[in-house]
């Protein structure tokens, strides 16, 4: 993937990430000195392999960068700084699933079911388009195999995009019952996973959970599943009947696939006339973050108070952490880019560009 005309990024804030690696809100500084935001996700060489991209995030850059679909997050670069291998994505300016549902359960606002909907169908158009190709490209995978709400990321105009193709097992608490015997995903085990979150948005509390991993995993295993309606009675019981199909301990019980869940939530939406779905979202996220205003413009801070978009939509206040000690410092001069479907990294036939590491 070239990066000609790219000069370099600078890491900000760290947003997520997990035992792996690490994601980051950066800034990208083109050439006529425009500045975009993207996310950037880190990951160090493996002691075994230095020379060699982790096999992790080689599987995701493989698989994602095959993707081209309006609900899925793209890559927009790939490379290696010194002995830290990254991949750049589209940054989504608004917040991930998962701080939304935060937000709407610390504010007591739950999620309308036509929203829920509006999700669920967006997540299955992304599944169907991805689990549709019949040959995915060598290393990588036919399907998402981490759906979770965490790579659901939300924008402000009512759009959603979905990230982490290849990414490896997500949570515990949305892994499919058969992943606890295998950490690999599956395309069924995607419909599960799908199903336990807009359960979770549905009802505002995780399906499966605990206070332990053994917990959480006895809990799974059991996927006993409470009837929605008797805990949300607006549910309509198609939707029910929809994610008792999701729900279910056996993948050959499920939807046949993706294709079928996304035929069956559009259905829904326009049995229930849902006539913009989109300024639904939209509207929501605007409730939940009423520190915002429509003009995307904060209101007037007291001095000393941390930005509220940024400290309850993208948890950056709370993650306002040093770098990685083999982080810290690094400015190289040349970056090698990743091959895809190889273990190897390759020098770029253009002038490579600096990699700014900045602690914000």
């Amino acid at each position: 993937m070239s990066t000609a005309g790219l000069r370099h990024y600078s890491l900000e804030h760290r947003v997520g990430g997990d035992s792996l690696s690490d994601l980051y809100l950066a800034t990208l500084c083109s050439p006529d000195k425009t500045e975009t935001q993207v996310l950037v996700m880190c990951a160090p060489a493996p002691e075994t392999s230095p020379d060699s991209p982790p096999a992790q995030l080689l599987r995701e850059h493989t698989t994602m960068a095959s993707l081209h679909h309006s609900t899925i997050v793209q890559v927009l670069d790939a490379g290696r700084n010194d002995d830290i291998y990254f991949l750049v994505f589209e940054y989504v300016h608004g917040p991930d699933l998962e701080d939304l549902l935060s937000r709407a359960g610390s504010r007591a606002l739950p999620l309308p079911v036509d929203l829920v909907l509006y999700i669920g169908q967006q997540l299955a158009a992304a599944l169907s388009y991805a689990h549709a190709r019949p040959y995915p490209p060598a290393g990588a995978v036919g399907y998402h195999g981490s759906l979770c709400p965490a790579r659901v990321h939300l924008s402000i105009s009512g759009t959603l995009k979905l990230r982490g193709f290849g990414a490896g097992p997500a949570g515990l608490s949305y892994r499919c019952p058969e992943q606890l015997r295998a950490s690999a995903g599956s395309k069924a085990g995607d419909l599960f996973s799908l199903g336990v979150i807009l359960f979770e948005a549905l009802c505002g509390e995780a399906l499966f959970d605990g206070a332990t991993e053994h917990e959480i995993r006895e809990s799974l295993s059991a996927c006993r599943v409470p009837s929605i309606r008797s805990l949300r009675p607006d549910v309509p019981e198609g939707l029910e009947g929809l994610l008792r199909r999701c729900l279910h301990a056996d993948p050959a019980s499920r939807h046949a696939s993706a294709d079928d869940l996304l035929a069956e939530l559009t259905e829904l939406i326009r049995y229930r006339q849902v006539s913009n779905p989109a300024g639904l979202l939209a509207d929501f996220i605007w409730d939940a973050f009423p520190e915002r205003n429509r003009n995307n413009a904060a209101r007037p801070l007291a001095p000393g108070e941390t930005p509220p978009w940024e400290e309850l939509c993208h948890r950056l206040s709370a993650r306002l952490v040093d770098l990685p000690r083999s982080m810290e410092g690094r400015h190289s001069g040349g970056l090698r880019l990743i091959q895809p479907g190889t273990g190897e990294a390759a020098a770029s036939a253009a002038p490579a560009p600096s990699l700014e590491l900045s602690g914000g």
